[in-house]
């Protein structure tokens, strides 16, 4: 009966054959569990073999990213890319900044590797606000799933025109009224399930985050 390969050499294998593409996919794979602990381990030693390869592997954890994830596999490569500490990664984790991809702690992380790079960012990415139609830099507006984009200053208050009225559940809110949240101090939310953060009807914030 053959042996059967560990997680760890497995990522050896793959990084000595330099399939820098399949260790980083293994990040991305969407059917990850970490309550499953060979997945688990599989996926720490592909990022410890990817750390290892440094700059070599770059260019395929960029293409990788590029292709779209989930929140915990976008965090662990950014995290990644900024662990190897190549320039070449700074315009791409410059674009996530910019949408507001990351949460606090990894962005903090992000921050501070691209800022050592600023000739290395390229143009701003331009967007519309899906309320008021107008082109603005992407990091002038906050980005709500899926892909609808708000003025930050004037619009992101009033999004519950576009995102509410997409969604049946808002009509049905008592207290939505012309694209608004009226709740106020003297009223109850009717939102008696989940998070005001990912499943309000009218105002439901949840991002893609990753990338």
């Amino acid at each position: 009966m053959p042996r059967i390969e560990s997680p760890r050499e497995w990522a050896q294998r793959l990084k000595e054959i330099r399939d820098y593409r399949a260790l980083a996919a293994t990040i991305t794979d969407r059917a990850y569990d970490p309550r499953v602990e060979a997945q688990r381990q599989k996926r720490l030693h592909a990022m410890d073999a990817l750390e290892e390869a440094g700059s070599e592997a770059v260019d395929s954890i960029l293409d990788v990213a590029g292709a779209g994830m989930g929140a915990l596999a976008g965090e662990d490569l950014a995290e990644l890319l900024v662990k190897i500490g190549d320039p070449k990664a700074v315009p791409f984790l410059k674009k996530m900044l910019d949408r507001d991809e990351f949460y606090s702690s990894t962005k903090g992380r992000v921050e501070g590797f691209v800022s050592r790079y600023p000739e290395l960012y390229g143009a701003a990415e331009i967007t519309f606000c899906s309320l008021c139609g107008k082109s603005r830099p992407v990091n002038e507006l906050r980005h709500v799933n899926p892909d609808y984009y708000f003025c930050r200053d004037t619009c992101w208050n009033r999004r519950g025109k576009i995102v509410g009225s997409k969604n049946a559940g808002a009509l049905g809110c008592p207290f939505y009224s012309e694209g608004m949240c009226t709740v106020d101090g003297g009223n109850t939310c009717s939102l008696s399930f989940g998070s005001y953060n990912t499943t309000c009807y009218v105002y439901r914030i949840g991002t893609t985050r990753g990338f």
